[in-house]
Order: structure tokens, then sequence, then C-alpha cells
């Protein structure tokens, strides 16, 4: 798994894919749902929402796998809020990469030559669980 500037192929034409969309209503509690799963992927984004029936805040998990590399996130995000998943490199160490939930807007793309993205609620009261990715492929 790189970031793109260790993971762009020079001369190589990405090819964009529609945007990939994702929904389970309602979603079953701790089940792992694949937003994702394609081979030579360049990752623009991933967006992450639930909503639920009490409107309160619900643990939302991540868990991308690339190239083998298991990647792992969980954040509490209110009902109907947007967020977007995004990787950040360690400063000691760029071989070492965590996920992080922000607002909606913030994007470091990153290759792999295989990815899946599956995401779970934890949470009670769940009526929807919702995520869109943005890819190309080679």
């Amino acid at each position: 798994m790189n970031i793109i500037e260790d993971g762009v192929i020079p001369g190589a034409q990405y090819i964009f894919r529609p945007i990939t969309n994702f929904a389970a209503a309602p979603p079953t509690i701790n089940q792992w749902y694949t937003v994702l799963e394609a081979n030579n992927v360049l990752l623009q984004y991933l967006t992450i929402q639930h909503t639920s029936t009490d409107a309160l805040a619900k643990v939302i998990q991540v868990r991308i796998t690339a190239d083998g590399t298991v990647i792992t996130g969980s954040v509490s995000i209110p009902s109907a809020q947007w967020n977007s998943v995004f990787l950040i490199p360690f400063l000691t160490d760029m071989l070492n990469y965590q996920t992080t939930i922000i607002a909606v807007g913030y994007a470091i793309p990153w290759y792999a030559r295989s990815m899946k993205i599956e995401i779970r609620t934890t949470g009670t009261n769940p009526q929807t669980l919702t995520a869109s990715a943005r890819w190309w492929t080679l």
C-alpha cells in the first residue's frame, strides 16, 4: 500500500470508475459490509454516514485490506453526518498508516494492488449505514 507519490506508475493511465455507493437499511449490528473490492486501485476518498432511530452518535468501524495489510479505525459519528476516511503516515515510519475520520473534503489518494474496504456499525437502533468511494484502476 502506498501513498500516491509512491503508488502512481509513471506513464500509466488510470481509468476513472463510477463512484461506488453502498447502503444497508437497516444494517445488521456488528456485520461487516463490503463497500469496494478491486485490484490496482487508486482510491481518492471514502465517505461514511449512518442514521439511527434515536438520532444519537454511533460507532462506525472501517476495515481496509490493502495489499494484505489490514488497517482499521473507528469513530463515533452523529446521526446523518457525513465523514471522510483518510490515511496519515506516522512521522517516524512511512510504512505504518492508520485510518482517521475527519470532516468531508479532505482526501489523500493512495494506491494498492489489491484493496477491500469494509464498514460496520456497533451502535444500537441503526436505520442506515452508507458509504461512497471514488476510485480509479489501471
